[in-house]
């Protein structure tokens, strides 16, 4: 049984994390539904990051349970997480910058094969047939997010904005049913960033997604999510509506300080 709603893919229940005394998250508690587009926003050294550590193994929870389909997650190492449905994206782009954009795509659509135990201790591969599978599951992700022109690109010869999109690819292509972006506007221009979130939403609804977002771009947020759960100094202080909880005045004090401090 998780704590939250059944309805929810991924639960964050009382969830602290401490670094010698200091707490970045202190008892942080929320659910997202299956299928919902869910912002996470707030100050630099809010906890953002490390909410997403937690949630992909990266960072051991102090105490309180993190649940993915039901399942607690604390327990899962992070080449597991694949298996469990749930992959994301890092601020810095980490591709393999001596491979194609097309194998760095099918490294992520890999992942769940080489996750399973006799490829992962064992060393062996996958049969043909999960071979074709991967390659067709890679094929998908660049003609879903128009990167078919540069399937045989080497990464390091993209510009900044095409490697996000290549990363992205990857990570959907291992099939996720949850997916963390973590600050996928940064370094984007304005363009790139409407055509990027533009993208998100196309990939959330063909592929039945449910994503969580960190991002300090506000017009992105506003623009593709359906919520928005904010952090301040590692405790949840506004969870609801997107326009609503970006007018309350929490989180303006949270962002600018209080009335009184200005």
């Amino acid at each position: 049984m998780t704590g939250i709603a059944p309805d929810n893919i991924l639960e964050f229940a009382d969830v602290s994390v401490e670094f010698g005394g200091v707490k970045a998250l202190s008892a942080v508690t929320f659910g997202v539904p299956t299928g919902q587009i869910c912002g996470v926003i707030g100050p630099n050294g809010a906890g953002k990051t490390t909410l997403f550590n937690v949630a992909s193994s990266l960072q051991p929870v102090t105490s309180g349970t993190i649940w993915v389909q039901g399942r607690k997650l604390p327990s899962a190492r992070p080449h597991e997480l694949v298996r469990r449905g749930l992959a994301r994206t890092f601020q810095h782009v980490g591709l393999f910058t001596s491979m194609s954009v097309l194998d760095n795509i099918m490294v992520g659509a890999a992942a769940p094969w080489s996750a399973r135990w006799p490829t992962r201790y064992l060393g062996v591969p996958p049969p043909r047939r999960i071979e074709r599978e991967i390659r067709a599951s890679a094929e998908a992700m660049l003609d879903l997010l128009d990167l078919g022109d540069l399937r045989a690109k080497g990464v390091n010869e993209l510009p900044f904005g095409s490697a996000k999109r290549v990363e992205l690819a990857r990570a959907l292509a291992a099939q996720p049913q949850v997916l963390l972006l973590d600050e996928p506007a940064g370094g984007l221009t304005r363009r790139e960033v409407d055509e990027f979130g533009g993208l998100i939403a196309t990939a959330a609804s063909d592929l039945a997604l449910t994503v969580v977002i960190v991002e300090h771009h506000m017009g992105l947020v506003s623009s593709l999510c359906e919520r928005l759960v904010v952090l301040d100094h590692g405790v949840v202080v506004a969870d609801g509506d997107v326009q609503e909880t970006l007018k309350s005045d929490v989180v303006v004090a949270a962002y600018f300080g209080s009335r009184a401090d200005r």
